[in-house]
């Protein structure tokens, strides 16, 4: 991309070459957006799948704490 732009920033290219490589920065800069935008998706699902993973965990571990509790409470009495 940085090079294209050095490129265009030249007075020797023809105004037909300068729209050629408009068009390649162009290209590009979609590319890299598509490529953003995958990322961040599969982070968002990374996200939700390990917040998912985390809550399950707390309830689990939650629902053994209880049932020791009250273990624990009838051996008293």
């Amino acid at each position: 991309m940085e090079t294209i732009k050095s490129e265009l920033e030249t007075e020797k290219i023809t105004p037909h070459e300068r729209e050629i490589m408009t068009d390649k920065m162009i290209e590009v800069a979609d590319k890299i957006s598509a490529l953003d935008e995958r990322n961040k998706k599969w982070l968002g699902s990374i996200i939700k799948y390990s917040l998912s993973a985390v809550c399950v965990t707390l309830v689990v571990g939650a629902a053994i704490l209880g049932i020791n509790s009250i273990n624990n409470n009838k051996e008293d009495l």
